[in-house]
C-alpha cells in the first residue's frame, strides 16, 4: 500500500465512521457487512429483502460498496454498480472492469489478498463504524506516520 493508496482507505474510515443509516422515509443507503457480492443471486435477495424489513430506505451495501458511491472514488475509477439481479447485491467496477468485491479494494487500494478479504468480507456483525477502525489500524500497520503521537507540552 503506498501513501496515495492508504490516505484514500482513510477518507473510506471518515466516510464510514460519519455514516448514518437512513431512517424511516429517509432516503440513503445502510450498512451491512451481510450484502455481499456472490453468484447465489436468491441468498442475496433474501439478504436485501431482511434488511429492507429492519431498515425502510430500502438498500445496504458493504465497506467496498459505499466505497464505490464516494463520487471521489468514483472520479478515480471505483464504481458501485448498483443491485445486481432480481435486486440483489451489485457489483464493484474498476475503470470499466467488474471484479470481485475484494480483487478490487486490493487493486484500488494496494492491499494483500488476506487484507482484501479481511476487509471486504469478514465482520459480518461489524458496524460502519467498527469497519472505520479497523480501516485505520490497518493504515497505522503500513504507514504509522500518519498518525503522528500528540506532541507534549511543558508540564505545569
Amino acid at each position: 500500500m503506498n501513501l496515495t493508496q492508504a490516505k484514500r482507505l482513510l477518507k473510506l474510515a471518515d466516510y464510514l465512521a460519519a455514516h448514518r443509516e437512513p431512517g424511516e422515509g429517509e432516503e440513503g443507503v445502510g450498512f451491512d457487512m451481510n450484502i455481499v457480492f456472490s453468484s447465489d443471486h436468491d441468498l442475496l435477495e433474501l439478504k436485501q429483502s431482511e434488511w429492507r424489513q429492519r431498515h425502510p430506505c430500502g438498500s445496504a451495501a458493504c465497506v467496498i460498496g459505499h466505497a464505490g458511491l464516494m463520487p471521489e472514488f468514483q472520479k478515480l475509477g471505483l464504481v458501485a454498480n448498483g443491485a445486481g439481479p432480481g435486486g440483489g447485491a451489485g457489483e464493484i467496477a474498476l475503470n470499466g472492469n467488474a471484479m470481485s468485491l475484494p480483487e478490487a479494494g486490493q487493486m484500488f487500494f494496494g492491499l494483500s489478498q488476506d487484507e482484501g478479504c479481511d476487509l471486504f468480507l469478514d465482520g459480518f456483525d461489524m458496524t460502519a463504524a467498527q469497519k472505520a477502525i479497523q480501516i485505520r489500524v490497518l493504515v497505522r500497520n503500513h504507514h504509522p506516520d500518519l498518525f503522528p503521537l500528540a506532541k507534549k507540552g511543558p508540564r505545569s
